[in-house]
């Protein structure tokens, strides 16, 4: 599974507000050490020297990349989540899940049509999407339509879910076709 926290720093040159993505762990389901990155998490979080300032530099956690989609912890992850998303509620710091929720039957309702049962249960747990918006890999487009989808998920994501949402992993085209659009 992976872990990550998306860490915010004002910058003095130029003056903004910078995002970072940070990976801090990544296990599979056969592999229970993330729960000591899942610790550690929580560990310097309430730590003297970070607490005061944790709500104020990390943005928010991934709990999990894909977690769903490639069957990380087993039947255990919602109860995972909720218990990771309790521990962390006293740094006011949002928790949600990094996936695709273009998942008919699983994540969202049949024909893409509002949410499926696990949708339901990860929406109920969560404070924030991290959302995997794929054109290429779910639909193998071309170039020129992938904006079109892009928004037609971000809408999605507005009606079925309404929570604050990060687009935080898009495919490359490359990756996936070699369609190019004219």
């Amino acid at each position: 599974m992976v872990i990550r926290c998306v860490f915010s720093f004002i910058t003095p040159d130029p003056p903004g507000l910078d995002v970072i993505h940070k990976q801090i762990s990544n296990r599979t389901s056969q592999d229970s050490s993330w729960k000591g990155t899942q610790a550690s998490i929580i560990s310097v979080l309430s730590s003297g020297t970070y607490a005061a300032i944790a709500p104020y530099v990390v943005h928010s956690i991934e709990f999990g990349t894909e977690p769903i989609g490639d069957g990380d912890d087993g039947g255990n992850f919602i109860n995972d989540l909720i218990n990771f998303r309790s521990n962390v509620k006293q740094f006011n710091i949002p928790v949600g899940i990094s996936e695709d929720w273009d998942r008919p039957g699983t994540m969202s309702g049949s024909n893409d049509v509002g949410l499926g049962p696990t949708g339901k249960q990860i929406l109920a747990n969560s404070d924030v999407v991290h959302a995997h918006v794929m054109p290429y890999y779910h639909n193998n487009l071309r170039e020129s339509q992938a904006w079109g989808y892009i928004s037609s998920q971000v809408a999605w994501y507005k009606e079925n879910i309404n929570l604050p949402t990060l687009i935080s992993e898009v495919s490359h085209p490359r990756l996936y076709t070699y369609k190019f659009a004219p």
